[in-house]
């Protein structure tokens, strides 16, 4: 933007709220603009309602006749497309420019929202219906085996993730309608609206940032004030003028929807997932497989190197239909080849398919006219090409199944060790035979392609969060924890590397990694953050009083239903131990390939030569991760917040004594304010965090039940199960029981991948085969989920979507099995909050507790020794008040020494039992701890207290008889 269109866009808007800010109510108007983002929400939502519905629709096959899939989809597809009309029509420019001026246009648009959330609700009762019809019929243990009960285990899924977002859209529809009907709507730019109102409630603004808000930039410099992306070739809009621009995006947006190194879901003449862009990266050789290509990724991806800030992106079309590439025949492939951190070695993708290109060209050769070219003979050229695919498909593979679509680039063959992925469709064999040491050594012919395609695996672009800690407001501390909120403070997001899942025999193959040559900055605007800071000293000592292999007592896990349990200090030694041994989780594959002897093997010599300090702070760094988690999933619930307009932040501050725990606004101008919402709602933040802490406690404890009931019905239902099962069943309990009397615990993720990268399963069939039961490698792999499941082994051992892990926002999306811990989060909590006494060391759980005092220490102790007094001096030289009632031996040898620190000592006329200090007036540690013998094994409670309760049970004790001033 010109400096002089700068200053004309500055004035017309100053203008602007001079002209209309006595009109202006701060309660009855809406800017036509939110209007459009919820509407844009609801579209996003029918989008992902589109992708799911599709492929149910490709994996429906036999399914569909006895479910009656087809009559489902049909009616669905229907009532869908009533939905999609409606859509168009309220979203079209000219009802939008006349809601505030046509009252008819504005009625005729709360009728349409209306109608669309009718059918919503037409369209839920339907995937209900759907899943009725599904427990039904699987009930037929002879149809739902094998690949049939694993699609029908898709369908399953991909209708409960309908069932969640339909909903959703209703939700949004009665929103609209609530705000159209009930409110002014302004016609003019939002951010003009947004300082209006600013200035009317009295709020203190900038004149920087009055000129950031009203022009979009943070500076005259010209740094947008948003982080928006061009996306090149896939989405345009017209400009007043009618020229086509690419349309920009936020970059969140850009990362979800068309992440790098995956295939767009775009058709496009009629082929799907030919669109990609990628990011140079330092551990990825990326090159086009025909020599006479070449591609510059510099050039499709522009970053601007100052601020690290992504700036557009242009998407690369692999099949790119038009005169001029089908008479030269400029069809290519793309390769990737990305090695594996910590290991030489590497695993490969191929994009593109030349030979469907070649097929295309050719016939499309044919049309007389390039012009003519329309895309119904486009479509009729695919059908063509789609019928010999078949014939060659299943004359290859031997099936009698439909082939899959020839012109979706968007699934994948695979080899299922997970070292490879290919697009091509008619890559029916390994590409890669060549380059791979384990299919080179096959002569040309490996058995570890997969004979069948799955959807891309999702991309995952990972950023680091950081937060300027701003003038913080702290509040009242509730126990230990302390809240805080800071307003207007900026949050930044550093992505520096992309993460998938490469698909494999089951559905979680290894994690390939890919570092960005050059990380890319999103800055947010100015923000809004809640959140609370606990002790690390105090959260270091518990975990080190967990893993003491003195002290007893210990929190338990079940591993297997009802009778197998582990001690939780085992449990995160082992998750501790996999952690290190994959590389940091990113070579799981490796390390799950050897056989159970050497992992056992391995894992004797690791706990013998363990780094407990490096466990320590892993485990800090767990317990704030997991807290981030449930501290953003407690704030979206309570205060009614979508989880993506929030974002989580933690940080271990060893210089501060603190782990910060926090939930950022991730949306423009920090325009939720949870702070005031959350203010509103709780009344304060001590109550905000006591409620928290009440409820992630609760949905913790229950959840492990919900678990263990789960795994009882299924073990109620095993004599109705398959005879193959049982014995299979007991194969993987037999194996699993090895690791668990070992102090070893695999997830079952985990331990599913063992067992097919060792060869177990090959093991497992070949040991059946020699007991009678006919079953082969392959056909036993199909039985796997659902023989561990009936086997007892524990689905959630420490943490999954259902409680701690979450979908969307985490800055470790792929490696959160390894990096979260639900059991660990839920003891501490539960002896911060004083729900659960814990056992520990006084010289290291006691003096972390003590040191804690920042102005009042009380201490009712019989006994004190050199160390206790050694503590109460060093409280009194931080001005801390310090009172002691103790008895008269303890008074007299060590009384004169501590008046002269100022500390108040006081002497028990009668025997002293009971133990307990107040700290600050707000917390009681009930405790069996003297101050003395300090290395002993005690119990420390914490009880929260009224400050006007502690104060009259010190002065009640104080003037009591049986007490004296010494």
């Amino acid at each position: 933007m010109s400096e002089d269109k700068l200053i004309e866009d500055l004035k017309d808007k100053l203008k602007m709220i001079i002209d209309v800010y006595d009109e202006v109510s701060n309660e009855y108007i809406i800017s036509v603009e939110e209007i459009k983002l919820e509407l844009d929400k609801i579209e996003e939502y029918r989008n992902r309602v589109q992708e799911i519905i599709s492929e149910i629709n490709k994996g429906a096959d036999v399914l569909g006749k006895i479910l009656s899939l087809h009559d489902f989809l049909k009616e669905f597809n229907s009532k869908y497309h009533e939905f999609e009309e409606a859509l168009k029509k309220i979203k079209r420019r000219e009802v939008l420019e006349n809601l505030t001026f046509k009252e008819d246009v504005k009625n005729d648009f709360i009728i349409t929202i209306k109608q669309i959330s009718n059918l919503t609700k037409e369209l839920i009762q339907l995937c209900i219906n759907l899943e009725n019809n599904i427990e039904r019929s699987s009930s037929i243990p002879s149809v739902f085996t094998g690949r049939e009960g694993k699609n029908l285990d898709i369908i399953k899924s991909k209708i409960s993730e309908v069932e969640v977002i339909l909903p959703k859209i209703k939700q949004e529809c009665n929103y609209l309608v609530q705000i159209v009907q009930g409110k002014r709507i302004w016609q003019g730019p939002p951010e003009v609206l947004d300082l209006i109102l600013t200035i009317k409630l009295g709020d203190k603004i900038l004149s920087q940032e009055f000129i950031s808000r009203i022009t979009g930039l943070r500076s005259i410099a010209g740094d947008l004030y948003t982080e928006e992306v061009k996306l090149k070739g896939v989405q345009i809009q017209s400009d007043e003028e009618g020229e086509y621009k690419p349309k920009p995006i936020t970059i969140d947006q850009l990362f979800i929807r068309y992440p790098p190194y995956e295939p767009i879901q775009l058709r496009i003449n009629d082929v799907t997932g030919s669109l990609i862009w990628f990011i140079k990266a330092k551990n990825v050789n990326i090159k086009a497989l025909d020599g006479n290509v070449s591609i510059n990724i510099d050039k499709n991806v522009e970053i601007n190197k100052e601020t690290g800030r992504l700036i557009s992106v242009e998407p690369i079309n692999l099949i790119y239909l038009d005169r001029d590439s089908c008479r030269s025949n400029q069809c290519y492939e793309m390769l990737l080849q990305i090695m594996i951190k910590g290991r030489n070695d590497c695993v490969y993708v191929k994009y593109g398919s030349k030979k469907l290109c070649e097929k295309l060209c050719k016939n499309i050769g044919k049309v007389s006219s390039f012009e003519e070219l329309t895309e119904n003979k486009i479509s009729l050229i695919i059908k063509q090409i789609q019928r010999e695919y078949e014939e060659k498909f299943v004359k290859r593979l031997r099936r009698d199944s439909r082939a899959y679509d020839v012109a979706d680039l968007g699934y994948v063959w695979y080899c299922i060790l997970g070292r490879g992925v290919s697009t091509d469709p008619y890559d029916l064999q390994c590409p890669f035979i060549e380059r791979c040491p384990i299919g080179s050594r096959r002569g040309g012919k490996c058995d570890m392609w997969s004979r069948s395609r799955r959807l891309f695996p999702k991309v995952f672009v990972v950023p680091k969060r950081g937060l300027d800690v701003n003038s913080p407001e702290y509040e009242e501390e509730y126990l230990f924890i302390k809240p805080f909120a800071i307003r207007h403070t900026y949050v930044y997001e550093l992505y520096t590397h992309a993460q998938w899942y490469m698909p494999s025999v089951i559905s979680e193959g290894p994690i390939v990694e890919v570092e960005f040559e050059e990380p890319i900055r999103k800055n947010l605007p100015r923000t809004n953050v809640i959140g609370f800071e606990l002790p690390l000293s105090i959260v270091r000592a518990i975990i080190t009083s967990l893993l003491d292999n003195t002290i007893p007592d210990k929190p338990e896990v079940t591993i297997i239903h009802p009778d197998k349990k582990i001690t939780l200090d085992k449990l995160l030694i082992s998750k501790f131990y996999i952690y290190k041994e994959t590389k940091e989780g990113l070579d799981s594959f490796g390390f799950l390939q050897q056989s159970s002897e050497e992992i056992l093997k391995k894992f004797k010599k690791f706990t013998e030569k363990l780094n407990r300090d490096e466990l320590i702070e892993y485990l800090v760094h767990s317990i704030g991760h997991t807290l981030a988690h449930l501290f953003l999933m407690f704030i979206s619930s309570e205060l009614e917040i979508e989880p993506e307009d929030l974002l989580y932040i933690f940080k271990v501050d060893a210089e501060r004594d603190r782990l910060l725990i926090a939930v950022a606004e991730n949306c423009v101008y920090g325009s939720l304010n949870i702070v005031d919402h959350a203010k509103q709602k709780f009344k304060s933040f001590s109550d905000m965090i006591r409620k928290f802490i009440e409820i992630s406690i609760k949905m913790l404890e229950s959840h492990d039940e919900d678990v263990a009931m789960f795994l009882k019905n299924i073990q109620t239902r095993i004599s109705s199960m398959n005879n193959t099962l049982m014995p299979i069943i007991s194969k993987l309990r037999e194996i699993y029981e090895r690791y668990i009397n070992n102090k070893l615990m695999l997830d079952v993720a985990t331990f599913l991948n063992h067992i097919v990268l060792s060869g177990e399963d090959k093991k497992i069939a070949d040991e059946l085969q020699q007991s009678g039961i006919t079953i082969d490698t392959k056909e036993l792999r199909g039985y796997l989920i659902d023989a561990i499941t009936v086997a007892g082994i524990s689905t959630c051992a420490d943490g999954c979507t259902a409680c701690v892990m979450m979908d969307r926002g985490c800055t470790t999306p792929l490696l959160q099995n390894i990096l979260l811990s639900r059991n660990l989060t839920l003891h501490v909590l539960e002896v911060l909050s004083g729900k659960r006494f814990v056992k520990g060391k006084g010289n290291i759980l006691g003096i972390s507790i003590f040191k804690q005092s920042k102005n009042e220490f009380f201490a009712f102790s019989p006994y004190v020794d050199d160390d206790g007094l050694k503590l109460l001096i060093e409280l009194a030289q931080k001005n801390v008040k310090v009172k002691l009632i103790t008895n008269r031996t303890t008074a007299s040898k060590y009384g004169d020494i501590l008046k002269r620190y100022g500390i108040e000592v006081y002497v028990s006329k009668v025997p002293m039992h009971d133990k307990f200090f107040i700290i600050d007036k707000r917390v009681k540690i009930v405790t069996t701890q003297n101050l003395s013998s300090l290395s002993s094994i005690n119990t420390f409670m914490f009880l929260a207290l009224d400050p006007g309760e502690a104060e009259r049970s010190e002065k009640q004790m104080l003037e009591s008889d049986v007490v004296e001033r010494y």
